[in-house]
């Protein structure tokens, strides 16, 4: 009966979690679900995110790193600038269907 079903989940008998050490392994699985479930910036979000660090950026003298991305990409940027380029990958990407 649920009496008897509820005096034996509170005994000693059954191990709880605290008491097995396993606290930490369920915090850190519960983390690692909500960044597998967290939603993914476009990178037009980061763009927009990064808007306002342009300034101080340029005030610490730029950033010599070449653009991520394939050698399509990396032409496309040398000729209308990253950021054109990236906005651009973006919008096709939105236009393209995916498989």
């Amino acid at each position: 009966d649920v009496a008897s079903l509820a005096s034996l989940l509170q005994s000693p008998l059954i191990l709880r979690p605290t008491t097995i050490g396993l606290t930490d392994d369920i915090h850190a699985l519960e983390q690692a679900v909500q960044v597998l479930l967290r939603p993914v910036e476009s990178p037009l979000e980061v763009l927009r995110n990064t808007a306002a660090l342009e300034p101080e950026i340029e005030r610490l003298g730029g950033s010599d790193l070449p653009l991520p991305g394939g050698p399509r990409l990396q032409r496309l940027g040398r000729l209308i600038g990253w950021r054109r380029a990236v906005r651009l990958q973006a919008s096709l990407r939105r236009l393209r269907p995916s498989p």
